[in-house]
C-alpha cells in the first residue's frame, strides 16, 4: 500500500474489484476475496459506512493462512494456522481480527480527524472568506459546514441537482480525500498536500419498499456520480486541497478560484 513495489497508479488498479458476486457485501478481485464492511461512523452511532477489506485465503490440508489489507486504514493482517481444524478456523480469525482492529482504526481516526482536522479556516488578504471544517455526529467523513468568498456563502455550489430535492436536515456537505498526494520540490518545509472532493450526502430513510410502509429501496445516493461533475476554466469546482504538516491540517486551498485559507490557531 505504500507503492513501493508498484507505481502508485499501479497499486490503485491492484486494489479495485473486477466483479460482483450474489452477495451485496462481496466482490472478487485480482487476487482478492473484498469482503465489503458495513462500520459505524461513530462509536455507539446506529449509521454505517461501507469499507472493502482485501483479503486472500489459501492453505493446504493442515496448513492454512489469511492475508487482509484495509487501504482506507493503511493497515494489514496475516494468520498462519496449522494443525487439522486450520482450514475451518481462519475465516473466523479473519473476520475476529478485522472487527476488533478495523473497528479500533475507524474510531481512532474520527477522533484524529477532530483533534487535527476540525476548526475555522480564513484567507489572510481576502475580507469576508473562510470556511469551516466540522466532525458531526452520525455523519461519514468530514463536513464542510460553511464557505464563503467575498461575503457571499458559495455552500450550495457543492449541492448537486439530485441533492437539491431533499430537504435540508437531510443533506450535508462532505469531504472525503480522493488518495492522490503531493509535495512541492521548492518549498522549505515539509507540507503534504491532499485532494479531497465535497459532495453532498444524503441521509437515507428506512430501506424498505413503500408497499410495506417504508421510504423505498433506494438511498438515493448519488455520491460517486456527483465527484468532478462540475468544472470552471477547466479546474473542478468540488475539489479543496489540504495542506498537512506534522500530520495537522494547516491549510486549505480552493483551485477553482485560487484562494487559501489558514487555520485560526
Amino acid at each position: 500500500m505504500q507503492s513501493s513495489l508498484l507505481s502508485p497508479s499501479e497499486t490503485r488498479e491492484w486494489l479495485k474489484p473486477h466483479g460482483n458476486t450474489g452477495t451485496l457485501t462481496a466482490q472478487v478481485g485480482a487476487p482478492w476475496e473484498i469482503n465489503r464492511l458495513s462500520l459505524p461512523i461513530a462509536p455507539n452511532s446506529t449509521r454505517t459506512r461501507v469499507s472493502d477489506l482485501y483479503t486472500k485465503l489459501g492453505g493446504n490440508p493442515q496448513y492454512a493462512g489469511v492475508f487482509a489489507l484495509s487501504p482506507d486504514h493503511g493497515l494489514g493482517y496475516s494468520i498462519l494456522i496449522g494443525g487439522p481444524a486450520s482450514t475451518a478456523d481462519r475465516v473466523p480469525l479473519r473476520d475476529t481480527v478485522a472487527e476488533v482492529f478495523v473497528t479500533a482504526a475507524e474510531h481512532a481516526a474520527l477522533e484524529n480527524a477532530e483533534q487535527k482536522f476540525t476548526g475555522t479556516f480564513v484567507h489572510e488578504l481576502a475580507q469576508g472568506a473562510n470556511l469551516t471544517l466540522t466532525v458531526d455526529q452520525d455523519r461519514p467523513g468530514l463536513g464542510l459546514k460553511e464557505m464563503y468568498l467575498n461575503g457571499t456563502n458559495v455552500l450550495p455550489l457543492f449541492l448537486d441537482l439530485s441533492a437539491a430535492d431533499f430537504p435540508p436536515e437531510n443533506t450535508s456537505v462532505r469531504l472525503y480525500p480522493m488518495g492522490v498526494e503531493w509535495r512541492d520540490p521548492e518549498a522549505s518545509d515539509a507540507t503534504v498536500y491532499s485532494s479531497y472532493r465535497a459532495f453532498a450526502q444524503i441521509i437515507p430513510g428506512n430501506l424498505r419498499a413503500d408497499v410495506e410502509g417504508g421510504q423505498g429501496l433506494f438511498d438515493h445516493c448519488t455520491a460517486w456520480q456527483s465527484v468532478g461533475f462540475y468544472a470552471q476554466g477547466g479546474v473542478a469546482t468540488d475539489e479543496l486541497v489540504f495542506g498537512m504538516l506534522d500530520g495537522e491540517l494547516k491549510s486549505v486551498s480552493y483551485p477553482a478560484t485560487n484562494n487559501t485559507f489558514f487555520k485560526v490557531e
